[in-house]
């Protein structure tokens, strides 16, 4: 599950730390989290389609978990403005954003029944449990795929 947190962009170094004593898993961890995420890869593919994102965006360390910029939110919009099922990149846009809903459902799934079994005793890896899991259902790996309804 972390590796996919991190192949979506969601990337803490701590928590991959806690993998680097599984050879199996560590190389793959370390990877991901070295590596531009499946979003990062996509808003390249914006700006070689002639959207102005800035170049912090597009140059960044991408062991980093990724910070909304208003220039991506402003990309976005100008594609969901031209919202047909024939604009490649509004498709796109509407199929990240339901990935990014899956998620947000399995993590309060995830979150529900945790709450059920343990209450509020510490999570695996000492994690706060129940909070943490709550703060976590919040996430979105797409964030101004999100924001940018407000504005439409």
């Amino acid at each position: 599950y972390r590796h996919v947190e991190f192949v979506l962009g969601n990337k803490s170094a701590r928590l991959a730390r806690a993998h680097s004593n599984v050879p199996h898993v560590w190389p793959q961890m370390k990877e991901a989290l070295e590596a531009p995420s499946l979003y990062d890869r996509i808003l390249a593919l914006l700006a070689r389609r002639g959207h102005a994102l800035d170049a912090s965006v597009l140059q960044r360390d991408w062991s980093q978990a990724y910070e909304p910029h208003a220039t991506v939110e402003a990309a976005w919009l100008s594609i969901y403005r031209q919202a047909k099922t024939d604009n490649q990149l509004y498709e796109l846009g509407e199929s990240l954003v339901a990935l990014d809903d899956h998620l947000c459902q399995y993590r309060w799934r995830h979150f529900t029944s945790v709450a059920r079994i343990i209450g509020h005793k510490p999570g695996t890896g000492g994690s706060a449990g129940v909070g943490w899991l709550r703060h976590v259902c919040e996430h979105r790996y797409f964030p101004e795929l999100w924001s940018l309804r407000t504005s439409l």
